[in-house]
């Protein structure tokens, strides 16, 4: 299932002994377009403080349910490691949350995969993740991929051939907790419209500059299917996107599945 971003912010987050707080923003890793943190506000007035959670310690019950579970208590969350006010995340504070709840930390079992509620070791199954996160914290201070999703809404896009427009919002995999889509305003063209860009088709990001490049011309996204979020959830319509981008040999390699139908819901968070 597909849900927009922009409807996942400010729902409620709900732990096993009642409501903590509300959806603040995402940290997504640039590079594997995995979502790694969910940032959520929790407390009240002088009390009130950032946290982040782990998707894999999260449900989304369905798509018309607005509202996120943990399976942790209102008093684990609250007492989590308090990450910097901005990014970049520190490996140290990583390596500190991941043990806080006792789990043993992503980058220490890439092929497990992510996902809300997916499958994690726990760091008592092997002593071999504590290494080797301890290892990787001394390597690198901070993870140089990690990128807030509120900050990307306003991002310009770079063609191959000119620019246009920017990001509106992005979409998400609820099975894999993975961006899978940028949605773009084609505001330089009249009348505008909203499309999708595959992230397979994304080259870089300037966090400088605030661009996203892709290798698609302009054309090419011109061309695109309209993208509205009140009907292009359906399996129709997401085999029409992948048919038009994916027509000719695409100008990338996205690494992706064809996403199955079935599994795509006809509602938005």
């Amino acid at each position: 299932m597909l849900f927009s971003a922009s409807k996942f912010l400010d729902i409620a987050v709900q732990a096993t002994d009642g409501e903590i707080g509300k959806v603040k923003d995402m940290y997504f890793d640039d590079k594997t377009w995995a979502v790694r943190y969910v940032v959520v506000t929790c407390g009240e007035w002088a009390d009130k403080k950032d946290v982040l959670l782990i998707p894999s310690h999260l449900q989304v019950p369905n798509a018309l349910t607005p509202i996120l579970i943990t399976d942790s208590t209102k008093q684990q969350v609250f007492e989590s490691p308090t990450p910097g006010s901005d990014l970049p995340v520190s490996r140290q504070y990583e390596i500190d949350l991941y043990s806080h709840y006792s789990l043993a930390p992503y980058w220490s079992y890439p092929t497990v995969g992510y996902g809300f509620s997916a499958y994690y070791p726990d760091v008592g199954e092997t002593d071999r993740a504590d290494r080797f996160a301890r290892k990787s914290a001394q390597e690198m201070d901070f993870d140089p991929h990690l990128r807030s999703l509120k900050e990307v809404q306003g991002y310009h896009i770079k063609t191959q051939d000119d620019e246009l427009g920017h990001v509106v919002d992005v979409l998400i995999s609820r099975e894999s907790a993975e961006v899978t889509h940028f949605v773009v305003d084609t505001v330089n063209w009249w009348p505008s419209k909203h499309v999708l860009i595959e992230v397979g088709a994304i080259r870089s990001f300037d966090w400088e500059f605030k661009t996203l490049s892709t290798s698609l011309d302009k054309e090419t996204i011109k061309g695109a299917p309209v993208f509205d979020e009140k009907n292009s959830f359906d399996p129709e319509y997401m085999e029409k996107l992948w048919e038009y981008y994916h027509r000719y040999n695409t100008p990338w390699k996205s690494g992706r599945v064809r996403i199955d139908s079935g599994s795509l819901s006809g509602h938005s968070l």
